[in-house]
């Protein structure tokens, strides 16, 4: 559902090329700054009242294209950073955990001659999806419903990995340490099942460890 629409802003080349410049010594990009404070202009000027009224609008007509009467599919959803490049997409490939983390060990264990050139073209089926879809699909993963088997945010440029847990919303950890857990999984013989081990680090990828956060609402 891609009905977003443009802003245009203007400033002077040099000083675009250093502020770009500065970003990016801090893996960050304008992009995601403007996007940022876009969304915090909202917030803080459109009433709560409007704001509730627009959530519960998007998700309807969300659910209704992405879920049509008697379909039976999951989907996963991803938000990907690599050089400096967002990517938003979706699969009904219905990634769990630690599928996504044995995709991504697949990926920086791959000799660099024959990596694809961008993670994200290692998910299976993907279709793009705009940022705003990945905020409802992050939404319905918390809510539990069934049709989302997972969201995962992944911050290569900051190596980061992130996933949302039904139970206490968004955990990050260091992607030395998803690669880990994912190596012990496939040493240890086994395809990385729908429930992940109960070894140290796996349990850390299921909230046992690293770092829990809540992630902002964007549409709230």
């Amino acid at each position: 559902m891609n009905s977003n629409v443009s802003v245009e802003l203007w400033l002077h080349p040099d000083k675009l090329s250093a502020l770009q410049a500065a970003l990016e010594r801090e893996h960050s990009t304008l992009r995601d700054h403007l996007q940022s404070s876009l969304e915090e202009l909202y917030r803080i000027w459109v009433p709560h009242e409007q704001r509730a009224e627009l959530r519960e609008k998007l998700r309807e007509e969300f659910l209704q294209q992405e879920f049509p009467p008697g379909s039976n599919f999951c989907w996963a959803a991803y938000r990907i950073m690599e050089g400096g490049e967002l990517c938003c997409c979706k699969t009904r490939q219905a990634d769990e955990l630690l599928d996504a983390a044995r995709r991504l060990m697949q990926y920086l264990g791959c000799p660099e001659e024959v990596r694809p050139q961008r993670f994200a073209d290692t998910i299976p089926q993907r279709l793009e999806i705009t940022p705003d879809d990945f905020d409802q699909f992050d939404l319905l993963r918390t809510e539990n419903t069934g049709q989302i088997s997972g969201v995962f945010d992944i911050q290569l440029d900051q190596g980061l990995f992130s996933a949302v847990n039904i139970h206490s919303g968004w955990h990050s950890y260091r992607v030395g340490d998803v690669y880990g857990a994912a190596c012990y999984g496939t040493h240890r013989g086994r395809s990385l099942p729908r429930r992940p081990h109960q070894s140290p680090r796996a349990a850390g990828l299921c909230g046992g460890r690293g770092t829990a956060h809540q992630r902002s609402d964007q549409l709230r």
